[in-house]
Protein backbone atom coordinates (compact mmCIF):
# COMPACT_ATOMS: atom_id res chain seq x y z
CA UNK A 1 0.00 0.00 0.00
CA UNK A 2 1.17 3.41 -0.60
CA UNK A 3 -0.60 6.65 0.62
CA UNK A 4 0.79 10.30 0.49
CA UNK A 5 0.65 12.88 3.54
CA UNK A 6 -0.19 16.48 3.72
CA UNK A 7 3.61 16.93 4.90
CA UNK A 8 4.53 15.46 1.50
CA UNK A 9 5.80 12.28 2.37
CA UNK A 10 5.05 9.09 1.03
CA UNK A 11 4.91 5.54 3.19
CA UNK A 12 4.77 2.29 1.55
CA UNK A 13 3.38 -0.24 3.77
CA UNK A 14 3.30 -3.64 3.08
CA UNK A 15 0.77 -4.96 5.88
CA UNK A 16 1.29 -8.34 4.51
CA UNK A 17 4.65 -8.79 6.01
CA UNK A 18 4.36 -5.99 8.32
CA UNK A 19 7.12 -3.61 7.19
CA UNK A 20 6.84 0.34 6.45
CA UNK A 21 9.19 2.51 5.29
CA UNK A 22 9.05 6.66 5.07
CA UNK A 23 9.90 8.70 1.92
CA UNK A 24 9.89 11.89 3.03
CA UNK A 25 9.62 14.89 0.48
CA UNK A 26 12.27 17.13 2.05
CA UNK A 27 15.34 16.80 3.66
CA UNK A 28 14.26 19.71 6.53
CA UNK A 29 11.43 17.15 7.83
CA UNK A 30 13.76 14.39 7.43
CA UNK A 31 13.41 11.77 10.24
CA UNK A 32 15.77 9.01 12.00
CA UNK A 33 15.31 5.76 9.41
CA UNK A 34 13.68 7.48 7.04
CA UNK A 35 13.97 5.05 3.34
CA UNK A 36 14.48 2.03 6.08
CA UNK A 37 11.99 -0.63 5.77
CA UNK A 38 11.02 -0.47 10.11
CA UNK A 39 8.87 -3.59 11.68
CA UNK A 40 5.37 -3.31 12.03
CA UNK A 41 4.02 -4.76 15.90
CA UNK A 42 0.33 -4.71 14.10
CA UNK A 43 -1.58 -3.80 11.22
CA UNK A 44 -2.63 0.36 11.71
CA UNK A 45 -6.32 0.29 13.01
CA UNK A 46 -6.77 3.05 10.77
CA UNK A 47 -5.53 4.12 7.04
CA UNK A 48 -7.92 6.38 5.45
CA UNK A 49 -8.01 9.74 3.69
CA UNK A 50 -8.52 12.58 5.54
CA UNK A 51 -7.06 10.50 8.51
CA UNK A 52 -3.27 10.18 10.34
CA UNK A 53 -2.06 6.64 11.01
CA UNK A 54 -0.34 5.50 14.23
CA UNK A 55 2.47 3.01 13.38
CA UNK A 56 3.53 0.62 16.32
CA UNK A 57 6.90 -0.14 15.07
CA UNK A 58 9.45 -2.30 16.88
CA UNK A 59 11.94 -0.54 18.79
CA UNK A 60 15.43 0.81 18.44
CA UNK A 61 16.18 0.12 22.38
CA UNK A 62 16.44 -3.23 23.16
CA UNK A 63 14.39 -1.82 26.79
CA UNK A 64 11.20 -0.58 25.06
CA UNK A 65 8.76 -2.65 24.30
CA UNK A 66 7.34 -0.28 21.11
CA UNK A 67 7.69 3.07 19.06
CA UNK A 68 4.98 5.01 18.04
CA UNK A 69 4.98 6.88 14.76
CA UNK A 70 1.91 9.24 13.89
CA UNK A 71 1.93 11.14 10.13
CA UNK A 72 0.33 13.99 9.29
CA UNK A 73 -3.05 13.72 7.69
CA UNK A 74 -3.48 11.16 4.20
CA UNK A 75 -4.15 12.68 1.43
CA UNK A 76 -4.17 10.37 -0.88
CA UNK A 77 -3.90 6.26 -1.19
CA UNK A 78 -2.48 5.93 -4.35
CA UNK A 79 -1.88 1.72 -3.91
CA UNK A 80 -4.24 -0.19 -2.23
CA UNK A 81 -2.23 -3.75 -2.82
CA UNK A 82 -1.95 -4.87 0.94
CA UNK A 83 1.94 -5.85 -0.38
CA UNK A 84 4.49 -3.42 -1.75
Amino acid sequence: MIVNTKSGSTYEINLVGLTVRRLPDKEEHSLRRDEEWLKLLCVPPIIKVGHSIVFTLEPLDPKAEFTTRVTSVVTEIVDDNPEV
